[in-house]
């Protein structure tokens, strides 16, 4: 702790045929859903305020309609007077964890109704399968991808999405482009909010939230927005939670 490793690691590589940048295949962005008579409701369940921001946040961006919860019980309070389409139950927490809360979800009159996705930051075989036998649908682990959780709400809600292609431009042999003396006082001086976003989305490793951050800030920042696709498609969080909280980041 503190000290850090150190790692050597040898790649065989043969010469590429080309410098020059080129365009990757575009890759689909969902920015919405197609309107429907009946708003999707999603009840999302987590005793980190945190969590729940982040997902919260995340599906209230494309249009779902969002309730929280901070407990089992709460979530079971809240199902019932609601009535959600879907549930995103995280599994560990304090007073009632999220396997009785199914549990008890499902035993109600309309409990066989809704999608209950389990959501874990533990990936272990027993814990998947032990919320599945509590009666959740599906199985979700921590981190994840927006766009793996936006799959699992079309196939199971039959939600119909607003997407859009989005290029990625890379340039070989220059990952990384831009100024770390100055794209950290650059991002330092974004609204609270949007940095409050970045830091969370960057803490949660969650690529597509922040490219999805970095699309918002084009239109307010377009020196931001690059700075944060580039550190972001290096995968160097570390480097953009420095730079949002007004460091240079680290070498």
């Amino acid at each position: 702790m503190g000290r850090g490793s150190c790692f050597h690691v040898e790649i065989s590589l043969g010469k590429g045929e080309s410098d020059r940048p080129h365009v990757e295949v575009p890759s689909r962005r969902v920015i919405g859903i197609k309107p429907t008579a009946d708003p999707f409701r999603v009840l999302v369940v987590d005793d980190q305020p945190e969590n729940r921001r982040v997902m919260s946040q995340m599906l209230e961006s494309v249009g779902f309609s969002i309730r929280e919860a901070n407990d089992g019980a709460e979530a079971v309070a809240s199902f019932a007077a609601w009535s959600p389409h879907a549930i995103l139950m995280d599994m560990r927490m304090p007073k009632m964890g999220g396997a009785e809360a199914i549990r008890r979800i499902r035993a109600t009159p309309a409990g066989q109704t809704p999608f209950i996705l389990a959501v874990s930051a533990s990936a272990f075989t027993e814990n998947r399968e032990h919320a599945l036998t509590a009666g959740a649908d599906d199985f979700l682990s921590k981190p994840f991808r927006e766009a793996d959780l936006l799959e699992r709400l079309r196939v199971r809600l039959g939600v119909e999405y607003i997407s859009v292609d989005v290029p990625t431009v890379r340039t070989p042999g220059a990952l990384l482009i831009h100024n770390s003396a100055t794209a950290g006082p650059a991002l330092a001086r974004l609204p609270s909010s949007l940095r409050n976003e970045l830091h969370t989305a960057a803490i949660h490793a969650d690529y597509d939230r922040l490219m999805s951050l970095a699309d918002q800030l084009t239109g307010i920042d377009p020196e931001s927005a690059r700075i944060v696709r580039q550190t972001v498609e290096r995968f160097d969080y570390q480097m953009l939670i420095d730079y949002v909280q007004g460091g240079q980041g680290h070498a």
